[in-house]
């Protein structure tokens, strides 16, 4: 019989009283797509609403008791995860650590127990950016990328709350780049055109979405922090000049 405590989750992006930070100092200046796709992620993952992997939903709201004529609610109730820093560097797949306690024998005395999941070193070929990467995945993520018939794809088409890595978002915006671009293959014409019409049905995007996609928080906010210094600079008044009398002679053109 195995019993699982449900630990404070280390990300603490993923804790509810996080999110209120959103609406506080600069990430309250954030583009309002950022912020409400990293809300969108946290409550995902907070929810259950990720694809589950350590465990089996129950269908229907209602399901028989070990009782006779006894019905219990179901509860999906999804297992909390820790996500170490690791987590953003490589491809997990989903999958976390579990910390929780295991009990081998009847009435005997509960010993702490950490699943952490299979890695390995792959590398990796992206279509899109012609190169092979070196990442750390698990063998679920392994198994979800054979599926998608390879990496792009996976990337790709992977609700980014399922993604939840840095590098998976980081490879997704420089994938979608290229494809918006088309700067894929600059010395071969016929397998640009291949390889665009591909993958072209995953621009979904904006071009500025796409800018601030691969952004952590900390990176996020330090752009936000330059866009503004950028604003507030004083522009020379030589500029100011130099602008108007361009605009007045293109009046007097017309």
């Amino acid at each position: 019989m195995t019993s699982v405590v449900y630990p404070k989750l280390i990300r603490g992006f993923c804790n509810p009283k996080s999110l209120r930070r959103w609406e506080i100092g600069v990430r309250a200046r954030l583009p309002d797509h950022y912020k409400q796709r990293k809300i969108r992620i946290a409550k995902a993952i907070m929810n259950g609403a990720d694809t589950p992997v350590h465990y089996e939903k129950e269908p229907g709201l209602w399901k028989e008791g070990h009782h006779p004529d006894t019905v219990l609610p179901v509860q999906n109730r999804p297992i909390p995860l820790i996500f170490p820093a690791e987590a953003d560097q490589g491809l997990w797949g989903g999958e976390g650590i579990i910390k929780g306690y295991v009990q081998r024998r009847h009435r005997a005395a509960r010993a702490p127990k950490i699943w952490v999941p299979h890695f390995r070193e792959a590398i990796l070929y992206s279509e899109i950016l012609d190169k092979h990467l070196k990442i750390t995945v698990t063998d679920r993520a392994w198994q979800l990328i054979d599926d998608a018939f390879g990496l792009d794809s996976y990337i790709l088409q992977t609700p980014e709350e399922d993604l939840n890595s840095n590098l998976a978002l980081k490879l997704k915006q420089r994938m979608l780049e290229a494809l918006m671009d088309k700067s894929l293959y600059p010395n071969d014409a016929e397998k640009r055109e291949k390889i665009y019409n591909k993958y072209k049905k995953y621009i979904t995007y904006s071009r500025e979405e796409v800018e601030w996609l691969g952004l952590s928080e900390e990176e996020a906010i330090e752009k936000q922090e330059e866009l503004e210094k950028q604003r507030s600079k004083p522009r020379p008044l030589k500029e100011i000049f130099t602008e108007e009398l361009i605009a007045k002679l293109k009046i007097g053109e017309q």
